[in-house]
């Protein structure tokens, strides 16, 4: 879990959306001397590294070093099993723990690699717009984001597309969420410390030519 607090060290972006509060609870989860951990090859499958069984709460890796994001998506199982009062379906569980994994590995990376640092090579407008645009032309709807498997009975899986539910669940347990009012103000920070005028927000259009809108209608659950 370590790796992914480092992956994101640099980016003020990543912090501000809950990224580091959020390892901090999953290692939490691994730590807390609830969660049974077995190394066990066989009951975690050819094709995976981690497997949490719900019934016998219990981490199953199939090696000590398994792939941070799996280990990820399996503690945050482990974190609704253990810690989070209610009941969650299997398609619930599923929409948390691929969610918490889209927005750790695929989300959060292209907003720390692509808007946050631009303007430090140059204050452009085009560039800039182009990039905030790009950035909600992908992510500003859940369903865009795909989706995941679930099975409601063993070996038979169901495909699903995540939903607004899923992400508020992910905000809940783990903290981590995507924001956009977030992310603007970290985003606007790094560009008046480069001098830079512009400034973005999470408006589908403005009337100001200093003001750079997200080109898009933005879920509430990513606003």
């Amino acid at each position: 879990m370590e790796s992914i607090r480092t992956e994101y060290a640099s980016s003020p972006v990543a912090k501000a959306l809950g990224l580091e509060s959020s390892v901090s609870e999953l290692e939490s989860v691994l730590n807390s001397g609830s969660l049974n951990i077995k190394i066990d090859p066989g009951s975690v499958g050819k094709k995976n590294d981690a497997r949490y069984s719900i019934l016998l709460r219990t981490l199953y890796l199939a090696n000590d070093s398994p792939n941070k994001w799996t280990l990820a998506h399996e503690l945050v199982h482990a974190d609704i099993t253990l810690f989070t009062p209610g009941f969650f379906t299997p398609r619930r569980h599923e929409g948390a723990g691929y969610g918490y994994e889209k927005l750790a590995n695929e989300v959060l990376s292209a907003l720390h690699a692509d808007p946050a640092p631009i303007a430090s090579q140059g204050c452009k407008y085009k560039g800039l717009k182009a990039a905030w645009h790009g950035f909600w032309a992908k992510y500003a709807q859940p369903e865009q984001l795909g989706g995941g498997v679930y099975q409601p009975i063993r070996f038979k899986d169901i495909n699903f597309t995540f939903d607004a539910s899923d992400f508020r669940t992910v905000k809940r347990i783990t903290t981590l969420g995507l924001s956009c009012s977030l992310a603007a103000q970290e985003i606007n920070k790094i560009w008046e410390g480069n001098n830079c005028c512009y400034r973005v927000n999470c408006n589908a259009t403005s009337s100001s030519l200093l003001e750079i809108a997200a080109g898009v209608n933005i879920n509430d659950v990513f606003k």
